[in-house]
């Protein structure tokens, strides 16, 4: 039952966003900021670049959504499309694993499917999945896998789950340095 639950909010999320390209046809021409401009200097071999007035950074802004975007057009060709498809997806997961994680905290699968919910349709997310190319629901997600991690740890007290915590937060670290700040909560 609650996996049913957890695809169905998924599947929302997914809907929600289908909804919105085809109403707005945003997939057509997303806005495209200087991760884009990163994504293509590293697929045509200058690096992870970004220039601005003249100036080459070459540490702007962290990596991972850059090198996932590298491998998605790799894939599939330069269509940015495939970017905001990406990003539906990491929404996608985000809801479901909300809705685990709020029954799991509350012990009420109907808080965790409203939960859920709602990140299903945030309009922040759904606004930047739909419209941008931005890594705004990667680093949500990522945020959740750490609690995810951290909640599975502190049931266990295993070895390999405190190795998932340790994984997770240090991904996520990579993308938002901010996460580092769930590990010190997570191990007390």
């Amino acid at each position: 039952m609650k996996v049913r639950l957890m695809v169905a909010v998924a599947v929302l999320a997914a809907a929600a966003r289908g909804g919105v390209w085809l109403m707005t046809e945003s997939y057509r021409h997303p806005t495209a900021w200087e991760y884009e401009v990163v994504t293509m200097n590293l697929l045509q071999g200058r690096g992870f670049v970004f220039d601005y007035l003249g100036i080459p950074y070459r540490s702007y802004h962290p990596p991972l959504f850059d090198w996932l975007s590298v491998v998605v057009y790799t894939l599939v060709g330069h269509h940015q499309a495939a970017i905001l498809v990406m990003q539906g997806l990491f929404t996608c997961l985000l809801a479901a694993l909300t809705v685990h994680l709020t029954q799991r905290v509350t012990g009420s699968l109907g808080c965790g499917v409203a939960a859920g919910g709602l990140v299903a349709t945030h309009p922040g997310l759904l606004y930047y999945d739909t419209h941008h190319l931005h890594p705004l629901s990667f680093g949500a997600l990522l945020f959740a896998v750490i609690i995810w991690a951290a909640l599975r740890w502190s049931s266990t007290r295993r070895l390999r789950d405190a190795a998932w915590l340790g994984a997770s937060v240090a991904l996520a670290m990579h993308e938002r340095g901010t996460a580092g700040l769930f590990l010190l909560p997570a191990i007390v």
